[in-house]
């Protein structure tokens, strides 16, 4: 390229990374030192901190994910894995809810995510696909209230929570109020749990706070 032209290279969706590897042809003039990259993320006010004199290695480990943390917060959407799939998972949602409610307090990232998620309902699917997410939807819809005590979001999508507790017992609850997991249609995500006897009883938990 032209010294006096500036290249330009945009990707299709926003990505992460740590390092870059710039290639250019044997002639090129390129200077590495004159490749810069645009940093993009969600305005935020730290509104939490957190003070450790004993030990500022602590310090840095909080400030460090309260900044990653920021880093997920995407187009209004909690992403996860930014340096891979780059989609709101419900899993890390409410991992994120609890952190952002201390750090940063910022209420509407949290609700948009909420509601993305549970938009299409789980008549044909489940959160994500997976019923224990689904469940955390739900448990993660009382957690909002609790830390944002957000009346209109909850009286707006309070019929769609109604309507996805409603399907659950319709169609998984029996007489003693265990779900009856469907091996085919429940999938289950928890990946710390390899024995399905605590698998399952994991996901009664889940649904008993839910």
């Amino acid at each position: 390229e032209d010294r006096k032209q500036q290249a330009l290279w945009r990707t299709k969706h926003l990505v992460a990374f740590r390092y870059a590897r710039v290639h250019g042809s044997p002639a090129s003039s390129l200077d590495p030192l004159s490749v810069h990259c645009r940093a993009v993320y969600r305005p935020v006010t730290y509104r939490g901190s957190f003070r450790c004199p004993e030990d500022s290695t602590m310090e840095r480990i909080w400030h460090h994910s309260a900044y990653t943390l920021r880093l997920t917060l995407l187009e209004g959407f909690v992403l996860d894995g930014i340096k891979r799939d780059r989609l709101p998972w419900m899993g890390d949602l409410l991992v994120a809810l609890l952190a952002n409610a201390y750090s940063f307090a910022d209420r509407d990232v949290i609700a948009w995510t909420l509601t993305a998620l549970g938009r299409a309902g789980i008549a044909t699917e489940h959160v994500n696909g997976f019923l224990d997410y689904t469940l955390l939807w739900i448990i993660s819809q009382d957690l909002y209230q609790l830390y944002f005590d957000d009346r209109p979001f909850l009286r707006r999508e309070w019929p769609r929570i109604k309507a996805v507790v409603g399907t659950l017992i319709d169609r998984s609850c029996d007489d003693t109020g265990f779900l009856l997991i469907d091996k085919e249609r429940d999938r289950i995500f928890l990946d710390w749990i390899d024995d399905t006897i605590e698998r399952y009883t994991a996901v009664q938990i889940m649904w008993w706070r839910a």
